[in-house]
């Protein structure tokens, strides 16, 4: 059990460290030699858990109103970025963003946006 929780460690750290500029594939070959030691009903979980270090950290540049749809999909893209905006503007830390006049949100825009509201 050990040898596993170190195994487990020594993943956690490799995926804590990549970055967002870092290509996928350099984690994949980081870990490669350290999941095939793991056994095979854990490869799963293993894989699951690199997708989620890898993916749910970085952020792109989305559309105002793609991004209001993921929020919102069942509403009209126009009235999904009106509540969007109204969202935006109720909390200090992302309130700036509700009045630009930019037509997409920046990576680092969509970061805060994630941080203050939760993925969609």
């Amino acid at each position: 059990m050990k040898i596993c929780t170190a195994k487990i460690l020594i993943f956690a750290d490799i995926c804590k460290n990549s970055s967002a500029t870092k290509p996928l594939t350099d984690t994949y070959v980081n870990l490669m030699p350290l999941m095939a030691t793991f056994p095979d009903k854990t490869f799963g979980y293993i894989a699951e858990f690199l997708y989620l270090c890898t993916m749910e950290t970085t952020s792109r540049t989305y559309g105002r109103m793609e991004l209001a749809q993921a929020y919102f999909p069942a509403i009209t893209p126009r009235a999904a970025w009106k509540k969007l905006k109204s969202l935006l503007a109720d909390i200090p830390s992302v309130s700036h963003l509700a009045t630009l006049s930019r037509r997409s949100f920046l990576p680092a825009e969509v970061t805060a946006i994630f941080d203050a509201l939760g993925r969609p």
